[in-house]
């Protein structure tokens, strides 16, 4: 039974991921450059920070730990990411996942910003 549920998340994880992917890339297609306007995306800004190096790092909180899914050129890229590994994880956000789920579902989610 706790496997065939683990299943079924694992599969609509997969789903997210696939869903994610195609709204990341419909939104980058969006995206014309780094002056474009910022108001849609000032509420998505407390997980991604400068970095010294001038790019800009995701960083979400889940499962008890923050989780940093990479570094990205534009503050737009990593907002429009920061959307794709929410929506990535979210189906497991208030389920209590052992470490080596956490682990395999953050690497979903960062295969979906890859």
């Amino acid at each position: 039974e706790a496997t065939r549920a683990l299943k079924l998340i694992a599969e609509e994880i997969d789903a997210n991921v696939k869903l994610a992917k195609e709204a990341v890339a419909n939104a980058f297609s969006k995206v014309k450059d780094s002056t474009a306007s910022k108001a849609p995306f000032e509420t998505d800004m407390a997980c991604v920070t400068a970095t010294p190096s001038g790019k800009w790092m995701l960083r979400i909180y889940y499962q008890g730990g923050y989780r940093c899914f990479g570094t990205h050129c534009t503050r737009e890229r990593a907002i429009l990411a920061r959307r794709v590994v929410r929506g990535a994880l979210e189906a497991t956000r208030a389920l209590k996942l052992t470490a080596e789920e956490t682990e395999a579902n953050v690497e979903l989610a960062k295969d979906a910003v890859a």
